[in-house]
């Protein structure tokens, strides 16, 4: 301290009688009811101009913290050191509600940690709530500034008994046994059950019950004597069946050393003091006498065994190790145990932590902190992460850090340290990011009028139908724009196709006319090869891309097309590069007159081929909508079977669009399922799922189909009052081109009930064809448009549209 000032000297933890020491010019000083003596000395430390007020840095349990063990002890570590006396059960409480939760409350000085001991348990299932207040002030008495409060449940009870235990074995001693065994996840006791005869069970031993800890030592017995065993594991649920049976017979001669460790700091991975505590814990059969302790690997003298004591490190910052021995009463001696510790400090904990998402990978930032050497992220897809439950990334060297690789539209939670010599910070407050999942918002079909089931055009309002409501978002004006280059863009998708659709390219592509499938993906090749219209990227179009330019409130699609920019646009099929997965030796086809999706030969067949490129930028970049990918990971030749997909240009090999978010569908718990790629609300059972006035589980006409929803609404089905038909584009976006039966993986992924057979849509088959309405088959995923008062489909209500 200057010399020459007034100070306050605050003395901490000092009963009447106490000891402590005073570093400086006075010595031997006790105090003893309120007056000094001659005995002992007072230790004081200088805290200078402190003004800032201590502030709790984490807990444990963390806030929001869920399935936390009944059995924790809770902690809250300060930013610095507390005066000792002001924590308490009075600034330290736990509480259900308003209820207070019995229990102890102690510090620890060298992790300036304070901690909250139960009583007993915590209930299961239960919401607490942990408070430092106020009250708690440092060592200069500035107090906290404003009281600091945390919330968590507990784990939910036990469902069964719990099982056996295992590893137990009985060690005789003199006039008793010593049993043990290994610990049972989620016990809260155990009983033990003996008898002088063997085949010991619950029933015939005796019991001893209620033992808390892992071992038991059972005295007042008979030398010479066999005793037999069983331990049993207790929880909230009940008892489980006996362990397997053990013996011993007591008063052998004890020739077992002595176990035990040596534990630093409660385990603190460093401390600034070379003053610690050690904690001794150790077990013997005849009872631990003696203990040895020391800085080196050498015993130079024992001492009566205590399982605590003060210990003074080694000078000099660094690890620094301590050693122990133990002695029985029998004069065995125990290996060697160690614990090691960090003196000096390590960085402290880092401020400024931000993470920005980006197209599946979050950047991590911080605030560089003074002495440290580098950083480690620790990352988890679950709230609370820690250095322990959380993925290492180590070595970081810079104050930032772009994590890649991420799924979009999945959570991923951060925290960060800082190394230095000494060690690792605590953590950082914890991060969150999502990589933004691209918005798929589904397009109008374009459908606008509205028709009865004999094909007559009707008024649209209230009929539910897909010229009723409109579903999906609107196109964009002009829907397509001639780039001046012999390409279009489609401005609805971002896509860019050849202006003519009839396949144009240089001679030696042959172009102009019909070909197989495998010709269409070799045409493609062949343009890119001779770099058709300066461009390297043109392929063969997956069936999603294909049916994007589909008008639904037209008689015939390539017509319309050929007024928007386009020419020699074919009103027949044209082929995808998606293979048929139930029938892998047929691929997909539009029909480009009617917009139907249908399927046929990739050898026995020749269509059209209409060469797009320019894939959508993320996230939607020059497009109103993005298109999703179709589901085909897998690629086939022309006869069906398998094959490498690399160059083949197949939708299995590009897998054009955007990746289906993890999960896919999502069961809300309450009937229905969302689709995470739509934001469209399913009912969970597939098969027309409804109040009996409203004739359930039975497939119907359209009109039929139309009134089954309506009737939902007027019955308010699971608490909506705005289910609808689904149009085409919603129906067909349930389809997974890769599987080959696309109801049997719906009833997978959180839905039931859905039929492999053909469910309606609200979209009529358009002006040439009013009196039919477009299906889909949702074993196989095809289109077709029946009479609407002919065939009876299924239905499958939907809602929040887009």
């Amino acid at each position: 301290m200057p010399a020459g000032s007034n100070y306050t000297v605050r003395l901490e933890g000092i009963d009447s009688n106490s000891t402590v020491t005073w570093r400086g010019e006075k010595s031997g000083i006790s105090i003893s009811g309120g007056t000094t003596a001659s005995a002992g000395t007072i230790t004081m430390s200088y805290i200078g101009n402190d003004t800032t007020a201590p502030t709790i840095t984490s807990s444990n349990p963390s806030d929001n913290a869920t399935s936390v063990p009944v059995t924790i002890l809770l902690t809250a570590t300060f930013s610095e050191q507390p005066a000792v006396s002001s924590i308490n059960a009075t600034t330290f409480t736990v509480k259900i509600d308003t209820t207070p939760v019995t229990g102890s409350v102690t510090f620890d000085s060298n992790t300036k940690r304070a901690i909250f001991i139960p009583a007993s348990n915590l209930s299961y299932s239960t919401i607490y709530t942990a408070t430092v207040t106020t009250g708690v002030e440092d060592m200069a008495g500035n107090n906290m500034q404003s009281d600091y409060s945390w919330s968590f449940t507990t784990e939910a009870p036990p469902t069964s008994a719990p099982p056996a235990p295992t590893g137990v074995s009985a060690t005789a001693g003199n006039s008793q046994v010593t049993i043990t065994w290994d610990a049972v996840i989620g016990a809260t006791s155990y009983n033990i059950y003996w008898s002088t005869t063997t085949g010991v069970t619950k029933t015939t031993g005796t019991q001893i019950s209620d033992i808390t800890s892992t071992s038991y030592v059972h005295t007042g017995l008979i030398n010479g004597t066999t005793y037999y065993y069983v331990v049993t594991t207790v929880n909230s649920f009940g008892e489980s069946s006996e362990s397997s049976e053990v013996s011993a017979t007591s008063g052998t001669t004890d020739t077992t050393p002595p176990t035990g460790s040596v534990i630093i700091s409660d385990n603190a991975s460093y401390t600034n003091s070379t003053s610690v505590t050690l904690t001794l814990p150790a077990t013997d059969l005849s009872g631990v006498t003696q203990m040895c302790v020391s800085n080196t690997d050498t015993c130079t003298s024992w001492e009566t065994y205590t399982t605590s004591k003060s210990w003074v490190l080694t000078s000099g910052d660094g690890t620094k190790t301590v050693y122990a021995w133990f002695k029985d009463a029998a004069g065995n001696i125990s290996i060697m145990v160690s614990d090691s510790i960090i003196l000096g400090s390590p960085p402290s904990a880092l401020t400024g932590v931000t993470v920005i998402p980006g197209e599946g990978q979050a950047t991590i930032s911080w605030n560089a902190v003074s002495g440290a050497t580098s950083y480690n992220i620790y990352w988890s897809t679950i709230s609370g992460v820690t250095k322990t439950s959380g993925t290492k990334i180590s070595g970081i060297t810079s104050t930032s850090y772009t994590h890649t690789g991420l799924t979009n539209g999945t959570t991923y939670y951060y925290v960060v340290t800082a190394v230095n010599s000494n060690g690792e910070s605590v953590e950082s407050h914890q991060v969150l990011v999502i990589p933004p999942q691209v918005p798929i918002s589904l397009p109008e079909t374009g459908q606008t009028t509205c028709y009865d089931s004999l094909g007559s055009v009707i008024a649209c309002a209230g009929t539910g139908q897909d010229g009723d409501l409109q579903k999906g978002v609107a196109w964009p004006t002009p829907r397509f724009t001639d780039n001046g280059n012999s390409t279009v863009i489609d401005n609805l998708t971002g896509l860019v196709w050849t202006k003519d659709g009839n396949a144009p390219g240089p001679a030696a592509c042959a172009p102009g006319t019909t070909k197989t499938w495998q010709g269409a993906l070799d045409y493609v090749t062949c343009l890119n090869s001779n770099s058709y219209l300066g461009y390297t990227d043109w392929r063969l179009p997956n069936v999603n891309e294909l049916k994007s330019l589909v008008h639904a409130g037209q008689s015939d699609t390539s017509n319309w097309l050929n007024t928007q920019g386009f020419n020699n646009v074919q009103s027949v099929n044209y082929w995808s590069s998606t293979s048929f997965a139930y029938y892998s030796s047929y691929a997909w086809i539009v029909g480009m007159w009617n917009g139907g999706v249908y399927r046929n030969g990739k050898s026995a067949n020749s269509y059209y081929v209409w060469p797009v490129r320019s894939g959508q930028s993320w996230p939607l970049g020059n497009s109103v909508i993005s298109i999703p990918k179709t589901g085909q990971t897998t690629c086939y030749d022309s006869s069906g079977n398998v094959t490498a997909c690399a160059g083949t240009g197949q939708d299995g090999d590009l897998e054009r669009g955007v990746t289906w978010p993890n999960p896919r569908f999502t069961d809300n718990g309450d009937g229905t399922v969302t689709d995470n790629i739509t934001s469209l609300m399913w009912t969970k059972d597939g098969n027309a799922p409804e109040p009996a006035v409203c004739s359930p589980a039975t497939t119907k006409t359209w009109q039929e189909a139309l009134d089954c929803v309506a009737c939902l609404n007027t019955n308010n089905y699971l608490g909506y009052s705005d289910w609808h038909l689904p149009n085409i584009n919603e129906l067909r976006s349930l389809v997974h081109a890769g599987q080959s039966d696309t109801a049997t993986w719906l009833n997978t992924q959180g839905f039931n009930n859905v039929q492999s057979v053909d469910y309606w849509s609200s979209t009529s088959s358009g002006t040439n064809y009013p009196d039919g309405a477009w299906i889909v088959g949702m074993w196989y995923g095809g289109m077709s448009s029946p009479g609407k008062s002919y065939v009876n489909g299924y239905v499958w209500p939907v809602r929040s549209g887009q």
